[in-house]
């Protein structure tokens, strides 16, 4: 019996206070003046979020590709027992990793409520506006223009102060027995003297370097897959990373585990693999 009752899932989709909504220009018009604003979470809130609510939430890399432009990674995000895969796409490892953990979570609907919301067109310039951080907050600023003057607001804020939630998630992620204490010391001092802002890429480069260093180990201590097993999974990787360019990724596994009993690749039974790649092809 899943242990995700309706209270909990209430709990995961509940709108975050506007200061933690982001904000970033996506499609612009012809002459690039003006541009519709997209919502989004940092990870780092996210992962805060699954802390608060649930008693046990588990992120784990199944599949990365990169092609030297940009890196697309599967991964499934387990919470109390229920597992849920998706695919994140960033420039490099590490903006790949969060937007996959994000979207990951969006299935189980933390932050689904962003991609109802009415998109703002807003004036736009890049000069002015393409090194700027903005929240939900400063929309109202944002359609009126006012950000688009060198002196607006947004560049004379002074820093914030990191908050305690974010300290308490930076000192969880150094008790992880990758770290050694000459690591502690040093991102500790960082810790010290971050800003808000800081504080959050602080987190995500800890994040990452976990998960690579986890990744190290596993390598030495796993024997190398068969040349067979790698062009499987590397076909596999592929089909799901233009599944998820076409926002079709559910649909991708609720097919495999309908036919197949599971969506993740390591775990699909050697008979049936060429099955799969079949079955995707066809799909596409």
């Amino acid at each position: 019996m899943s242990a995700l009752t309706p209270e909990i899932l209430k709990q995961l989709a509940a709108e975050f206070p506007e200061d933690r909504v982001h904000l970033k220009p996506g499609v612009m018009n012809k002459d690039h003046t003006s541009a519709m604003m997209l919502s989004y979470l940092q990870h780092t809130d996210v992962a805060q979020r699954l802390d608060d609510t649930v008693s046990s939430w588990e992120f784990r890399q199944v599949e990365s590709v990169g092609d030297g432009k940009s890196v697309t990674i599967v991964g499934e995000l387990t919470i109390n027992g229920v597992t849920r895969t998706n695919a994140g796409i960033g420039g490099d490892y590490k903006e790949a990793y969060s937007d996959c953990i994000k979207r990951c979570a969006m299935l189980f609907g933390i932050g689904r409520y962003l991609y109802d919301q009415e998109k703002a067109w807003v004036p736009y310039d890049e000069k002015t506006m393409k090194y700027q951080t903005y929240m939900v907050s400063d929309l109202k600023d944002l359609k009126e223009g006012k950000s688009m003057k060198p002196q607006n607001k947004s560049s004379k804020k002074k820093p914030e102060k990191p908050t305690q939630d974010q300290i308490n998630l930076c000192n969880k992620i150094l008790k992880s027995h990758v770290f050694t204490d000459d690591d502690r010391i040093k991102f500790k001092a960082a810790v010290g003297k971050a800003d808000r802002k800081k504080m959050m890429k602080l987190i995500d480069n800890l994040t990452a370097t976990v998960k690579k260093r986890k990744d190290a180990e596993k390598d030495d201590s796993e024997p190398k897959q068969k040349s067979e097993e790698k062009d499987f999974f590397t076909e596999f990787n592929d089909l799901a990373a233009e599944f998820s360019q076409q926002s079709r990724l559910p649909e991708m596994t609720d097919v495999l585990k309908g036919k197949f009993g599971t969506n993740i690749a390591s775990k699909i039974e050697e008979k049936h693999r060429d099955k799969v790649l079949e079955e995707l092809r066809g799909m596409l």
